[in-house]
């Protein structure tokens, strides 16, 4: 996260570089410039799209342990309780789990 958005803050820089070098002619620091730019850019797509890959695969982990300690606790209550129990009023008792 702090690659992919360290370019925003290094955007304004480069493009003063840039105009300052193409105002006195200087092809050579225009170009190392541009692509310096192009390879920080390159990063942060890269680190952007690593963040959002992690965070699904860490969201979806959470997810899915969630569902079966829920499952589980649902499973393994006594049958007294299903019995005084709706079907519907189930939902109620499993937030207090």
């Amino acid at each position: 996260m702090f690659f992919s958005s360290i370019g925003d803050f290094l955007f304004p820089n480069f493009i003063g570089n840039i105009l300052s070098n193409m105002q006195v002619h200087d092809a050579d620091n225009v170009r190392y410039y541009l692509i310096v730019w192009v390879i920080v850019i390159f990063v942060g797509a890269l680190s952007t799209m690593a963040n959002g890959i992690i965070s699904g695969y860490i969201s979806e982990r959470l997810g899915n342990s969630l569902r079966k300690k829920l499952f589980s606790s649902l499973i393994y209550k006594d049958t007294a309780f299903y019995d005084e129990s709706r079907t519907g009023d189930l939902c109620k008792f499993t937030s207090l789990v």
